[in-house]
């Protein structure tokens, strides 16, 4: 136990904590926490917490489909390491805890870690796809406050990047899943006029990773994919809606869709730990100033 207290792993470990809770804390005013913390309705919190899990088992299902082409893997192992991923993403940057996860079912599962990474992938341009199609309804709804505002020219160039980014991530993935030995060769000999060696261990990292390109095998792979993803948006409304009928923001319920579009598109560029911020207060905050309140149906 003496041992283990005097470990430089254990110190350095405390450290790196203390200064990631001092970045993920900064800038924000002890006061107006503590206010709305007091004012706070917590009978919805119980229940926001307990979706926020079934979030995860949703996600793990959904994971389990796009796995089905490449191994089949039990739904609460899953579970399992999404919900220590997700963790992982909270404290560590650049998403990280993405890689977390694809190399525990790697390492786990006894699977490669480059094919792990490639499900990985289409997971989280389903989620991609998913933010771009829910903007596309609140747009058509006519539910973005202040359309000419800074938050609605902001939504509106975020959606054209992650368009166009999400019509390339597509096109390149459809070319390694289909034109795999093509597409190797391709990067191998354009890259080997400069590193030799790197290009040959990148060459057969990219046809693991195609292997993790199969996520729809059948109608019936389809047809869940297209379930779990929308369980997976119509919970995390949910959630929206209880924290925001526990901080008594008086906001109407189909903003919640407005936040989820504002966070995702927040949350979709990997970003130094303690960046969080600008991606979760400035969406609610600007409601205010828009004048987007409004009563609860």
């Amino acid at each position: 136990m003496i041992r283990r207290v005097g470990s430089p792993r254990l110190w350095i470990g405390l450290a790196l904590s203390s200064f990631f809770a001092y970045l993920a804390f900064r800038g924000m005013d002890p006061r107006a926490v503590a206010s709305a913390l007091r004012n706070a309705d917590y009978r919805f919190l119980p229940v926001a917490f307990l979706l926020t899990y079934a979030v995860l088992w949703v996600r793990a299902k959904r994971w389990k489909v796009i796995l089905r082409g490449l191994l089949e893997v039990e739904t609460g192992f899953l579970f399992r390491i999404t919900i220590i991923g997700f963790l992982a993403n909270y404290v560590l940057p650049a998403r990280i805890g993405e890689l977390v996860r694809a190399s525990l079912l790697g390492t786990r599962k006894k699977v490669s870690i480059s094919a792990a990474i490639g499900t990985v992938v289409v997971e989280r341009l389903l989620d991609l796809i998913s933010i771009l199609f829910i903007f596309f309804l609140v747009y058509l709804s006519d539910s973005i406050p202040g359309a000419g505002s800074e938050l609605g020219k902001m939504l509106n160039r975020a959606a054209v990047v992650f368009l166009a980014v999400a019509m390339s991530l597509m096109g390149l993935l459809w070319l390694l899943r289909n034109h795999t030995r093509k597409t190797v060769a391709w990067v191998e000999d354009s890259l080997g006029r400069v590193w030799p060696r790197g290009s040959e261990k990148l060459g057969k990292a990219m046809v693991s990773f195609s292997q993790g390109l199969r996520p729809a095998q059948s109608l019936r792979d389809v047809a869940e994919l297209v379930l779990w993803t929308g369980c997976v948006w119509a919970l995390s409304a949910s959630i929206v809606i209880l924290l925001m009928e526990a901080f008594r923001l008086g906001l109407p319920w189909g903003s919640a869709w407005f936040i989820l579009v504002a966070l995702g598109f927040g949350v979709s560029v990997p970003s130094a730990l303690g960046s969080w911020e600008p991606s979760t207060s400035p969406p609610w905050a600007r409601f205010y100033s828009t004048g987007w309140a409004g009563q609860r149906p």
